[in-house]
């Protein structure tokens, strides 16, 4: 089942879509394009040439009330990461309730060594900085607050134990070790007894920082679907209850924020006489660094942090990769070859056709902007 909120979608010829791998078969037989609907009417009646006049401070909160009055139970997906640290302080400056605080991935595969800031021991953030993090939000500030942390080593591995997975498969995101990214659910039982309850459960994602890029002298934003697929996407088991997943930065409702923090980088840019080009040419740890100290106003410290995963080469998820000899792999990569010959050459990252190594994954599809907004000089 599709997540309830929209979270973007494909148009090609006027038919929508979901799954962008259906999406570019469609567009392989119609000979149209693909096009990125991301809040395209929401955002289309924004006017982004005019910087709002709340600070980004306000914004945030107006957001974060936002979802408490829409939901019943709050679950912050946390890495302890700028993004969802800043979500956590929002709630705890404007003294706004959240219920749960939830990390997940392949965390047995982490090293438990703080000197090990490689991107293939991304997950060891969960120990050293989402963990304390979450017991200290607990300690000082939400008595009831509950922390759950999931490995899903053995979900993902047993997933793959079906070597038919592909042909339910709805996703255009092909991480092996990230099948499980949309189904938490199955992976906490005690979401499914709340939504039996009548309750609302929102998963509440820190979904992303501004991309901006300039034409003619003038700056605009846009958003990409890699960063839907990779943190959205859809379930990959057959439950049919509602699933609430809302992107705290990028959802329906916050043009005005977007377009604020949008506002504000190009300002840095300007003051400063900084070259947008030069600042964002390696998207890397560095870069989202920079971007979080323009647009966040954070007090709660980062104890720990990797080198930023290249989401492409898949770093995070070596452990996938590490015995190409077991079953889960084997499996894998006969429905990655099903894929290869399925999709057209043109939407690969070329780059990346080459045997499966440690941590490379076979196959990344290029990426389809939304529509670009202009926010001026």
């Amino acid at each position: 089942m599709t997540p309830f909120v929209n979270n973007g979608f494909y148009t090609v010829g006027g038919k929508v879509f979901i799954n962008k791998v259906e999406a570019i078969l469609e567009s392989e037989k119609t000979h149209k394009p693909v096009d990125f609907n991301f809040h395209d009417d929401s955002y289309g009646r924004f006017d982004w040439s005019k910087e709002p006049e709340l600070t980004l401070e306000e914004l945030y909160a107006v957001r974060a009330r936002e979802l408490r009055n829409t939901y019943d139970h709050l679950v912050l997906h946390f890495s302890g990461g700028t993004d969802s640290l800043n979500i956590l302080e929002t709630f705890i400056k404007n003294d706004i309730l959240i219920d749960e605080l939830f990390f997940r991935g392949p965390l047995g595969s982490a090293e438990k060594n703080e000197n090990n800031i490689s991107a293939t021991n991304f997950y060891a953030e969960c120990y050293f900085q989402s963990w304390p993090t979450a017991q200290w939000a607990k300690n000082t500030h939400y008595p009831n607050l509950i922390i759950t942390g999931v490995d899903t080593i053995d979900y993902t591995f047993d997933y793959f134990k079906n070597p038919n997975w592909f042909e339910t498969y709805k996703n255009s995101c092909f991480h092996g070790g990230n099948a499980w990214r949309c189904d938490w659910d199955e992976l906490v039982p005690r979401y499914k007894s709340l939504a039996d309850q009548g309750k609302k459960v929102v998963h509440i994602l820190g979904l992303e920082k501004p991309i901006l890029h300039m034409q003619d002298n003038q700056y605009y934003v846009r958003f990409l679907d890699k960063y839907r697929e990779n943190h959205l996407g859809q379930r990959i088991t057959n439950s049919e209850l509602p699933l609430f997943v809302e992107p705290f930065y990028w959802a329906e409702s916050t043009g005005p924020l977007v377009c604020k923090q949008a506002h504000t980088i190009k300002n840095v840019l300007k003051n400063n006489k900084l070259s947008l080009d030069n600042i964002q040419k390696n998207r890397d740890r560095g870069f989202h660094d920079w971007i979080a100290s323009v647009i966040y106003n954070r007090t709660l410290p980062i104890r720990f942090k990797t080198n930023k995963p290249d989401w492409q080469r898949n770093e995070q998820d070596s452990f996938f990769f590490k015995d190409q000899h077991t079953e889960h792999f084997k499996n894998y990569k006969i429905g990655i070859e099903h894929f290869e010959k399925l999709i057209p050459e043109k939407w690969k990252h070329q780059h990346l056709l080459k045997p499966i190594n440690s941590h490379t994954t076979l196959l990344d599809l290029l990426g389809v902007w939304s529509k670009s907004y202009c926010i001026g000089a």
